[in-house]
């Protein structure tokens, strides 16, 4: 129940799978933008953008983004070579 001066707020989202789905290619295209090969031959990501070495933790949560999508990242053997070495 309502008091006087009180205001009900109400809102609905509607999110389609088109929407959906678009937003997880841009989640992926940004992370494609975003993986780098460092000198030294390692492949990954890195929660510093301006760092040029990938790192383990993000290097991982950036293949698992990609199976979580059911996507195949083009580069995941570069990946796995580099979490292995690690």
């Amino acid at each position: 129940m309502l008091r006087q001066g009180e205001v009900l707020l109400r809102s609905e989202a509607i999110l389609t799978t088109t929407r959906i789905d678009q937003a997880i290619a841009r989640s992926l295209s940004c992370l494609r933008n975003s993986f780098r090969t460092s000198d030294d031959g390692a492949a990954g990501w890195y929660h510093y953008l301006d760092d040029p070495h990938p790192g383990v933790t993000a290097s991982a949560v950036g293949l698992y983004c990609f199976y979580l999508a059911g996507t195949r990242f083009e580069r995941t053997d570069e990946v796995l070579q580099y979490l292995l070495s690690e």
